[in-house]
């Protein structure tokens, strides 16, 4: 039989488990998106070169994404770093940023137009799907969590509050990434464009990447190309 210390212990992992992600969900119905990407561009800002692209491939693929779909953010505008490395992100309300390195193996004809329109659409699934307001509200409960008073198992029940969190937002950003990839792939067949570009350049990338796993934020592009695969 459970003892008292036990039980304070099965309450705290229910409550990670099923009363919290509903609580995420109406907190994430009160995030201001607009506000949050304003302030995530301005501390990028900071730190990095960032230009906004007026014209070229970038505008018009994003252009015809918005004439293939009716999207929840109305307009999105792209930029680009300054950085070497081959990454792209998404901010919430409409910002996508490119790296210089990203584009470069677009204009050296590394990559083609159909893997630049698969990349954009990734992290405009981002955006659509709200995957910024649900980081913003997973960090605010993890917040809390390290705020709080006494905890019901005591130091033990703290832990797993904490790791329960932690686990629980590593896996949300897993998903996260699989689903985004998952609209991409319409986006791409809406518009146009081959929506088997995404896995191509998965493919590409996947030398470059470590495996996912429990505590990784993002799947490997190997779990990426399975899941779009099986979808």
């Amino acid at each position: 039989m459970l003892g008292g210390p036990e039980v304070l212990v099965l309450v705290v992992v229910i409550a990670v488990l099923f009363v919290l992600p509903r609580v995420q969900k109406k907190l994430e119905q009160r995030v201001d998106e607009t506000a949050l990407g304003r302030r995530a561009f301005e501390t990028i800002c900071k730190t990095a070169t960032v230009r906004r692209i007026e014209d070229g491939e970038v505008p018009a693929i994003l252009g015809r994404f918005s004439r293939a779909r009716q999207l929840r953010v109305p307009r999105y505008t792209a930029h680009v770093t300054d950085e070497p490395g081959i990454n792209a992100m998404a901010l919430p309300g409409g910002i996508v940023l490119l790296t210089q390195g990203l584009l470069a193996l677009r204009s050296g004809g590394s990559m083609s137009v159909d893997e630049l329109a698969a990349v954009l659409a990734h992290e405009m699934g981002h955006i659509e799907l709200g995957h910024s307001r649900r980081r913003e509200v997973q960090a605010t409960l993890s917040t809390w969590a390290t705020r709080l008073g006494p905890t019901p198992g005591g130091l033990v029940g703290r832990v797993v509050m904490t790791a329960g969190l932690s686990a629980l937002q590593k896996r949300a950003s897993r998903d996260a990434e699989k689903e985004a990839d998952a609209w991409a792939v319409a986006m791409l067949r809406a518009a146009g464009y081959d929506p088997g570009a995404l896995a191509t350049f998965l493919r590409r990338i996947a030398s470059w990447s470590r495996p996912g796993g429990l505590w990784s934020t993002h799947p490997s592009p190997a779990e990426r190309i399975e899941a779009l695969a099986s979808a």
